[in-house]
């Protein structure tokens, strides 16, 4: 596995400009916002991955388009796989770069249960997820994120997310394993 990834959205102060306040409104979050993607990689401290470009979209913007414009895409190997939330559905566009994407499975109308092969790859993928969450909060407790982005920032809190993102990279492993401290990430999911 190579990337586990996802978006978070940081709350901004309210535009008076309808064009820019229509940008920024997160309909998930009831508020504006700015979003960005991270990504970490499935080692012991979950590392962030750097990107070339620390992109922020306004909250309107979904994942997919988010992913598609974001440098995520540049980062992955051939014959790997990367790990995503429901919202990413990036099958085919994966599969052209030869890299299989996992994420949880949708229940379809018809569908009364999963099978338990689909119900095992749901609960390891969302199990694992909870690593990119923590990444997120670490992130958050920075004290410039931790009140609402002014408007004045907008053209630098892509730059400083980025730099905060990889300032986590010297902190502690990200989630240890009661059981088995030393179990990586990879092997959560694999069951080496």
């Amino acid at each position: 596995m190579q990337l586990i990834f996802d978006a978070t959205e940081f709350r901004t102060e309210f535009p008076s400009d309808l064009v820019v306040y229509r940008t920024l409104w997160s309909a998930y979050k009831h508020w504006t916002t700015v979003k960005f993607l991270g990504s970490i990689y499935p080692t012991p401290g979950g590392f962030c991955a750097k990107t070339a470009d620390p992109t922020g979209f306004g909250g309107s913007a979904g994942d997919v388009p988010c992913t598609l414009a974001s440098p995520i895409m540049g980062l992955l190997h051939d014959r790997m796989a990367s790990l995503a939330d429901k919202g990413f559905t990036l099958h085919v566009q994966f599969a052209k770069k030869g890299h299989y994407l996992l994420i949880p499975m949708y229940a379809y109308n018809k569908q009364k249960a999963f099978t338990a092969e689909d119900a095992d790859l749901s609960h390891a993928i969302g199990h694992l997820r909870i690593y990119i969450e923590e990444a997120f909060r670490r992130v958050r407790e920075f004290k410039i994120f931790r009140k609402q982005v002014k408007m004045s920032q907008l053209d630098l809190i892509g730059k400083t997310y980025s730099v905060c993102a990889l300032l986590t990279n010297y902190q502690t492993l990200l989630k240890k394993d009661e059981a088995d401290p030393e179990i990586t990430i990879a092997e959560r999911l694999w069951g080496f």
